[in-house]
């Protein structure tokens, strides 16, 4: 009888925390030991409308995707970075044999590499957060982003 009352209270003791960690609404942050530091040459710079992405406006979200050989282990790496739009509005030019620093994850749900941030001609731009949200979709930059769009 005190195991089972025992037992009963630690699992709702779990249960409790687990829902208060879930109220945020966030998943877990990305484990580090997922997060890559690639640094090579850009090998090609692509346009990509991924399957499900929510979108801007109405409208597809076209998304720029990169080819990076990474200098040390000499593998290529397809990254996805941002929607075209968000790059342009950070002033990010991306050429072939460029180099560049990308700080990606490999989510579960797709074969490409996802970046949270590029350095790219001495600039770092932050492209996700923590979770692997993307910034564009922060409300300061919807602003930003309607202000470009009147351009």
């Amino acid at each position: 009888m005190k195991k089972s009352i025992i037992f009963a209270a630690i699992t709702l003791l779990i249960t409790a925390g687990m829902l208060s960690a879930n109220e945020t609404g966030h998943p877990a942050p990305i484990s580090p030991a997922k997060i890559r530091d690639i640094s090579g040459k850009i090998q090609a710079v692509m346009t990509d409308i991924p399957a499900g992405q929510p979108s801007m406006s109405g409208a597809a979200v076209v998304f720029t995707k990169i080819k990076v050989k990474d200098e040390v282990t000499g593998q290529e790496h397809a990254i996805q970075l941002a929607p075209s739009q968000y790059l342009r509005l950070k002033g990010v030019l991306l050429q072939k044999d460029d180099p560049i620093r990308v700080k990606a994850f490999n989510p579960e749900s797709t074969p490409d590499m996802k970046s949270l941030e590029i350095e790219i001609k001495g600039q770092v731009i932050i492209l996700r957060d923590q979770y692997g949200n993307g910034l564009w979709e922060k409300p300061d930059i919807r602003e930003e982003r309607k202000e470009y769009q009147k351009r």
